[in-house]
């Protein structure tokens, strides 16, 4: 049971994830368009972090195969 629990939570939390990535790229897009270099810089690092831990997530899944 508790590895059932364990594999549920990891499947719910790809999602999540995934929009984390991208809300962190689109954000660092629009400020580097209106000029905020330091701080588009430090959302693609932030975009960077949440990307290697998605990948490990995906990785303790066994879905690295299937990156979105």
């Amino acid at each position: 049971a508790t590895t059932e629990i364990y594999t549920r939570s990891l499947h719910d939390a790809l999602p999540i994830y995934t929009l984390l990535v991208g809300a962190f790229v689109l954000s660092a897009t629009i400020l580097l368009v209106y000029g905020f270099l330091w701080l588009a810089i430090a959302a693609f690092i932030v975009s960077g972090i949440a990307g290697i831990a998605l990948l490990r997530l995906m990785l303790q899944m066994g879905r690295a195969d299937r990156l979105p």
